[in-house]
């Protein structure tokens, strides 16, 4: 009877520990997906554009960590990027869509 005991025990701590396995691997997988439709978006609208009074006047990647979402701005394909700048929008100087557009 002890030995059964001892042998639910180790089971029990096997199970425990393949349970976190498992809790890991469905985060990282959740996390994989979130970072695949994020590139996903990213690429069918690579930059972003700010406006003021209907003139473009900041240009971003889309990615750009100073994208404020609520500051008049839209996603653009990089036509309407590159139009942007010949429009006089500024490019973010962290970010350089410039260089990505090939424009510097």
């Amino acid at each position: 009877m002890e030995l059964l005991q001892f042998l639910r025990r180790f089971l029990l701590q096997d199970l425990a520990r393949i349970d976190v396995w498992i809790q890991q691997e469905t985060l990282h997988a959740e996390s994989r997906r979130g970072q695949q439709i994020q590139a996903s978006r990213a690429a069918q609208r690579p930059w972003w554009v700010h406006h003021d009074d209907g003139r473009p006047i900041r240009l971003h990647v889309a990615n750009c960590f100073f994208i404020s979402r609520h500051d008049g701005g839209h996603a653009c394909t990089r036509q309407q990027a590159i139009e942007a700048l010949a429009a006089g929008a500024e490019p973010c100087p962290g970010c350089r869509p410039d260089s990505d557009l090939g424009t510097d």
